[in-house]
C-alpha cells in the first residue's frame, strides 16, 4: 500500500473518525445520525442503540442459515426422490433413468442428478453404461435368489432384535405397530410396499447403528420383492399372523414368519 504524504490508505482521503464506520466507501459518522445539537451522552445512546441493531441484524441472518442450497443437499434431495420411486415402482426394473428428464421433472440442474445417479449406481440399484443409458437394475434369477435368501435372514434378524430392543428399552414403536397392521390389511398388488414400510418403521425405531444398516438395504430390497413367489401357506395368513406377533413383542416368532414369508421356513 502507497501512503501520500497527509492522506490515507491509497486514496489521499482523511481517515475516518473514531466512532465511524466505512459503508460503500464513504465515511458516515454515528454522530450524523443524532439530532442537531445533541450532547455527548445523547451521542453515547445514540451509538449503544445503533450498534444493538446492527447485532440483531447479524443475529437474523445467522438465524436465516445459508441463502443457497448447496450442490450436495441437491446432489441428496434428487438421490432420495429417486429412491422412492424405486421404492414405489414407478421406476421398475429395466427401465431408463435420463439425467435430462430427471432434471427438468425436479427443477435442478444436471449435475446433482448425475452425481445422485452415481450413487446409486454404487448402491447397486442402477445399472450404467457410459455414454449409453442408465437403468434400474434388473436381476437375473441367479441373483435374484440369492438375494431373496439374503434379504429373508435379514429382515427376520431386524424384527427380532428390533422387538427386544423395544421391549428392554421401553422404546416407542407404534409406528412398527402400525405398519404391522397396514401390512395385514394389504391387497396383494400392494404387499410389497406394505411389507418395505414395515421394515422402514422398524429401522426408524430400533438402534440406531443397525437402523442405519437396514434403511440403506431396503431399495434394493424393493427390487427383489417385486419376483418373491408367494410363499406357503399365503400372504394374507402370514402377514395376519406377524402383525400379531409383533403387537405382543414376540421376537422370535415374528422372525419365523417373516423367514416364512420369504420362502425359508
Amino acid at each position: 500500500m502507497l501512503l501520500r504524504s497527509g492522506g490515507w490508505g491509497t486514496t489521499g482521503r482523511a481517515a475516518p473518525e473514531r466512532g465511524s464506520r466505512e459503508v460503500g466507501g464513504d465515511a458516515h459518522p454515528l454522530k450524523d445520525l443524532a439530532p442537531q445539537g445533541a450532547d455527548g451522552g445523547e451521542m453515547n445512546d445514540i451509538r449503544g442503540r445503533t450498534t444493538a441493531r446492527l447485532a440483531g441484524a447479524g443475529d437474523e441472518l445467522k438465524a436465516r442459515g445459508p441463502l443457497q442450497v448447496s450442490a450436495q443437499r441437491l446432489s441428496d434431495g434428487v438421490y432420495r426422490q429417486l429412491i422412492d420411486d424405486i421404492r414405489t415402482g414407478e421406476l421398475g426394473p429395466g427401465d431408463a433413468v435420463r439425467d435430462r428428464d430427471i432434471a427438468e421433472r425436479l427443477g435442478v440442474s444436471r449435475t446433482p442428478v448425475r452425481e445422485a445417479i452415481l450413487h446409486l449406481e454404487r448402491s447397486g440399484l442402477l445399472d450404467v453404461w457410459p455414454g449409453r443409458q442408465t437403468r434400474v437394475r434388473r436381476l437375473g434369477d441367479d441373483e435374484s435368489e440369492r438375494l431373496r435368501q439374503y434379504f429373508g435372514e435379514v429382515c427376520a434378524l431386524h424384527i427380532r432384535f428390533g422387538l427386544e430392543y423395544a421391549q428392554a428399552e421401553q422404546a416407542d414403536f407404534s409406528a412398527v405397530d402400525e405398519a404391522a397392521v397396514e401390512l395385514a390389511h394389504a391387497l396383494k398388488a400392494e404387499w410389497r410396499q406394505r411389507f418395505v414400510a414395515l421394515m422402514d418403521a422398524v429401522a426408524a425405531g430400533e438402534d440406531v447403528a443397525r437402523g442405519r444398516l437396514l434403511a440403506d438395504q431396503l431399495p434394493l430390497m424393493s427390487i427383489v420383492l417385486r419376483s418373491l413367489p408367494e410363499p406357503v401357506g399365503g400372504w394374507t395368513d402370514l402377514s395376519e399372523r406377524l402383525s400379531i406377533s409383533v403387537q405382543q413383542r414376540r421376537g422370535a416368532e415374528a422372525a419365523a414368519l417373516v423367514r416364512a414369508l420369504f420362502g425359508l421356513e
